[in-house]
């Protein structure tokens, strides 16, 4: 199952503000409602000055982010979600400098972790994928016979799968 991609204009409607960024991940985390993560109770009470869950039955607390790759983070959702969205858009890839600059935060090394744990989670998500049938691929090219004198160039033409 495909989903459509957001235009610019409709990522920037429905992610217009650091509470419409927590409700998305409430629906991402809790689909069906909240459930606790340790008795499964389905009835809690957002403690607002601390942004965590508790579950009326056992009084386990949780935050929105625990578990994720927003977990502890102190830069905003808002932020998070443009790097994710301007990280998948490019098919050459956006370099974190220039999300660095675009985004206005502060520290390099900030921006490049948010990078570094996005992709991870993507790649994560992408192991659970298998190709079937007719595999199409733009820019690459895959397969046929390597001929006697490209073998002795190509390293790669040594290995044994």
């Amino acid at each position: 199952m495909r989903q459509e991609s957001l235009s610019l204009e409709e990522f920037q409607q429905k992610f217009a503000t650091e509470e419409g960024c927590q409700e998305h991940l409430f629906r991402m985390r809790w689909p069906e409602g909240y459930k606790c993560p340790r008795c499964t109770h389905d009835r809690y009470y957002y403690h607002r000055s601390r942004d965590l869950y508790e579950c009326k039955a056992c009084r386990y607390q949780v935050t929105l982010t625990a578990g994720t790759v927003f977990h502890g983070t102190r830069t905003s959702l808002r932020k998070w979600f443009w790097v994710i969205f301007l990280m998948a858009r490019p098919k050459s890839g956006v370099s974190m400098l220039s999300l660095q600059r675009m985004l206005k935060i502060k520290s390099y090394k900030t921006v490049w972790m948010m990078g570094h744990k996005i992709r991870k989670a993507m790649a994560a998500r992408d192991s659970h994928y298998k190709l079937a049938g007719l595999v199409e691929m733009d820019d690459s090219y895959f397969g046929g016979k390597v001929s006697r004198a490209k073998k002795e160039e190509a390293p790669w033409a040594k290995v044994k799968s």
